[in-house]
């Protein structure tokens, strides 16, 4: 089992988390749209998500990233919840 490391870097003025695990690191979203408008974060990340060109990225790098990815799948699931305008926690 791999060890994860929690630090922290600074952007702007404000702390950003940094998870690292297998020489990989992994930057908390929600801490950097807490730059933008600390108030409604959740916002902000629900508009992103919404976006086309992030649900397009975020397609790509699953596919280049996780073996098991079924394009197909996901879309469908994508164009539900963002067609119902709910997004899935994850």
């Amino acid at each position: 089992m791999s060890k994860t490391r929690k630090s922290t870097i600074e952007v702007q003025g404000a702390a950003i988390t940094v998870l690292s695990q297998k020489e990989k690191d992994f930057i908390c979203l929600t801490d950097i749209t807490r730059i933008k408008n600390a108030d409604r974060s959740d916002d902000l990340m629900r508009n992103w998500l919404r976006n086309r060109n992030t649900v397009e990225f975020l397609g790509s790098w699953e596919q280049l990233n996780n073996p098991d990815f079924k394009r197909l799948n996901a879309c469908r699931s994508l164009k539900e919840t963002i067609g119902c305008g709910v997004i899935k926690k994850l």
